[in-house]
């Protein structure tokens, strides 16, 4: 018989696995770097609604009351809404708008209210809606500023002793995304004046992760007396989104809390 040189199958080669013994770990390490991130995100969530529940007595919670905003009323409504191009400004729903800077970057926003009534075990059924905006951003140079913005009552809020912001909310991000995006959206509260001027307070960035989970903003008594809010006129509740990557911002919920004398 005639020596033959030794055959390696192609699928043992040692040219061929390299990729995959590559990728492998590389996968692997970036799903350790997001459970990680994940297991931050909720010590970090309960340290914080420890602290606020610390900082409120039983009788105290007997003394919160609704804040009327046109995103909680839009969410508890629950009536949906195709996805369509937003006009900055211009109202999608009572009370709820997107802000877009106007000059710089030209961008875009796709937002849609989508609802379903869910079973709940004892309680018989719930609406329940979710709000998501889609921004686009098509140039090199970003856009300032890209906001969900919505009015709150001035009334229910000028005689507050405190103030108490919980949302739902998680950021979806889209496969074509090659940027870093912020994990988090800033929470601004905006007063306006009757001479015309406005101040922004608040400027609390919110975690959001990829999972819907609930966050908590406190306001103490101490922050609402630097607003002068026996002065303001209107106030509106701001989102600044991220300004670049390809994502979706959902929001569940929404309610805004005062504490009453």
């Amino acid at each position: 018989m005639l020596d033959q040189e030794p055959h390696t199958p192609p699928a043992l080669s040692a040219a061929q696995p390299a990729p995959l013994r590559r990728s492998v770990p590389s996968t692997l390490s970036r799903a350790m770097i997001q459970i990680a991130a994940l297991e931050r995100m909720v010590r970090t969530i309960k340290a914080e609604t420890a602290a606020h529940l610390a900082d409120f007595e039983p009788a105290a919670l007997d003394r919160m009351c609704d804040v009327p905003t046109g995103l909680s009323e839009l969410l508890a409504a629950g009536a949906p809404f195709a996805p369509l191009a937003v006009t900055p400004y211009a109202p999608v729903a009572p009370g709820v708008w997107f802000g877009v800077d106007p000059e710089v970057g030209g961008a875009t926003v796709a937002a849609a209210l989508r609802a379903a009534t869910v079973a709940v075990p004892g309680a018989g059924s719930a609406r329940t809606a979710r709000l998501s905006a889609n921004p686009t951003f098509p140039l090199v140079e970003k856009p300032r500023w890209v906001t969900l913005e919505t009015a709150a009552d001035i009334g229910a809020l000028s005689g507050a002793r405190g103030l108490v912001l919980d949302l739902v909310a998680s950021l979806e991000i889209g496969s074509g995304n090659r940027a870093e995006i912020p994990p988090h959206v800033t929470a601004t509260l905006r007063l306006k004046r009757a001479d015309g001027t406005a101040d922004d307070f608040l400027d609390y960035k919110v975690p959001v992760s990829s999972m819907p989970m609930e966050h908590s903003v406190r306001v103490s008594a101490e922050q609402l007396g630097r607003m002068a809010l026996d002065t303001a006129i209107e106030a509106t509740l701001i989102f600044v989104l991220p300004l670049y990557g390809v994502y979706t911002f959902h929001l569940d919920y929404l309610s805004l809390k005062a504490m009453a004398d």
